[in-house]
């Protein structure tokens, strides 16, 4: 495979509706990776302010690795299933 490199300075907006412009595999690929991003910036930035783990407490493992590297669930999907939840409860209790 042919690596090649390319640099672009466009602002935030134009780099929004290209990301909108995305076939919707690749949008949840983009949100994936944009989800470790920022946790690891996180992690890092908590790093830099002396934040420090509770005593005693391990470091996580494999498991709790990939649980916390994971997809999450956004804001409008999380209301989505509130409402989808909402919607069943009325149902079953006609």
């Amino acid at each position: 495979m042919l690596n090649m490199e390319l640099s672009i300075d466009i602002g935030y907006i134009q780099l929004v509706k290209l990301a909108r412009q995305l076939p919707y595999k690749y949008k949840k690929k983009l949100s994936r990776e944009m989800e470790r991003d920022l946790k690891q910036i996180n992690l890092e930035q908590a790093n830099l302010r002396g934040v420090k783990r509770k005593t005693g407490a391990k470091e996580p493992n494999e498991l709790q690795r990939f649980l916390l590297n994971g997809p999450t669930m956004s804001d409008e999907q999380f209301d989505r299933l509130r409402q989808l939840r909402k919607d069943f409860d009325k149902w079953l209790n006609q």
